[in-house]
């Protein structure tokens, strides 16, 4: 049993072979340790954490405001803490908690007059492995150059009706829905509008594409809504969207160009000596068109002009833009006695210029003065 254990010279395994290997490793583990120190460079801690940032830039009240706090050392993200978190809060800033950037719109809470104004901010920054850095900054908020009360000049819009004027497939739009109080600049977002329409400098503006109304179909209803913010709602990119400050919720008809048609005259037929209403019962266009006679230059007219075009001598006039006839009629000088009609040839123009004009034979019944009549025929 011994000369197993001690072994044999020639046979087995021996206690002296034993020894040998274990030397060996032992060697061979001291020589790898050697050289790792000697290749690898010790791993230095991490440098202390430390805040940069001595002093915060001023503030003023009710105008945009953003700062970053700058630190260094540590490891890894930092997180940004503040003891008086709800007091920024409570003036319209925050900081973001990653990052370190304090923003906002500072404006005083009620029972404070926005004069100069000193914040103090305890701060904590910590890191990845818990290390922390602390510093007391002050923000100092300084009155603004021309002082403004938020309720005294709330941000509305000037336009109250929801009823937008109609628009026509074609034809250039504006409407003004101007913006009145708040800071700006504004951010304004406008959905809903119709091809061809765009929100520019408070206006609804542009020309009416032709995809705007469906194939099929003459007029189309479009809900158009107006998100207003100014720089009170001012929010940072870390932060959720407040509600809008201003919100407008208009209608607009969009109305395809039919072709100009003329109906008639209604009524058409007058009395001579008796005052004369009548109107040219037109479909079609725009609704805002030019009237001249074909054998006439046609008058510098305007869409606020009121000037009228005589009808020879029949005592009536044509106004050029409403095609009302008013006037009173007079009798044939011939033959005072008797029906005669009279008849114009009229030219109309849509003030789109995609609708060709139409010509039309403008004829009205002029019925004999009463004076003229018998007292059979006055029955």
């Amino acid at each position: 049993m011994a000369s197993r254990l001690l072994g044999k010279k020639g046979t087995g395994f021996g206690f002296s072979s034993f020894v040998d290997i274990t030397i060996n490793g032992m060697g061979a583990m001291f020589v790898f340790l050697a050289l790792y120190v000697a290749v690898v460079p010790p791993v230095e801690p991490p440098p202390a954490l430390r805040i940069l940032t001595e002093q915060l830039p001023p503030a003023v009240w009710f105008q945009p405001y953003e700062a970053i706090i700058h630190v260094s050392g540590g490891a890894g993200r930092y997180y940004f803490d503040i003891e008086s978190r709800e007091i920024l809060k409570a003036i319209g800033l925050e900081i973001d908690p990653q990052f370190g950037r304090i923003g906002g719109v500072p404006i005083p809470p009620p029972g404070l007059i926005p004069s100069s104004f000193v914040l103090p901010i305890p701060l904590t920054v910590r890191d990845m492995r818990n290390q922390y850095a602390q510093a007391y900054l002050a923000l100092r908020i300084l009155p603004g150059a021309v002082p403004f009360d938020p309720e005294a000049q709330k941000l509305r819009l000037v336009r109250n009706n929801p009823d937008l004027p109609e628009a026509w497939v074609g034809q250039p739009y504006q409407e003004d829905i101007a913006i009145l109080g708040g800071i700006e600049p504004y951010e304004v977002t406008c959905e809903g509008l119709p091809p061809g329409l765009q929100w520019k400098d408070g206006k609804i503006e542009g020309r009416v594409q032709e995809e705007a109304v469906p194939q099929g179909k003459n007029v189309q209803q479009y809900h158009i809504r107006v998100l207003i913010r100014d720089q009170q709602t001012w929010f940072p990119s870390w932060a959720s969207p407040p509600g809008a400050q201003v919100i407008g919720n208009f209608k607009l008809l969009v109305r395809r160009l039919l072709p100009l048609q003329y109906k008639g005259l209604f009524p058409s037929t007058a009395r001579a000596g008796i005052p004369y209403r009548g109107f040219l019962v037109l479909q079609g266009g725009s609704g805002r068109f030019q009237i001249t006679l074909l054998d006439k230059q046609p008058p510098p007219v305007d869409e606020n002009s009121e000037e009228t075009i005589p009808l020879g001598d029949s005592g009536l006039r044509l106004h050029c833009r409403t095609g009302e006839l008013t006037g009173i009629p007079r009798s044939c000088s011939q033959e005072p006695t008797r029906v005669h009609k009279l008849s114009f040839p009229v030219l109309v123009k849509d003030d789109n210029p995609l609708l060709a004009p139409i010509e039309i034979h403008l004829s009205i019944t002029i019925l004999p003065s009463l004076h003229f009549l018998q007292p059979k025929e006055l029955q």
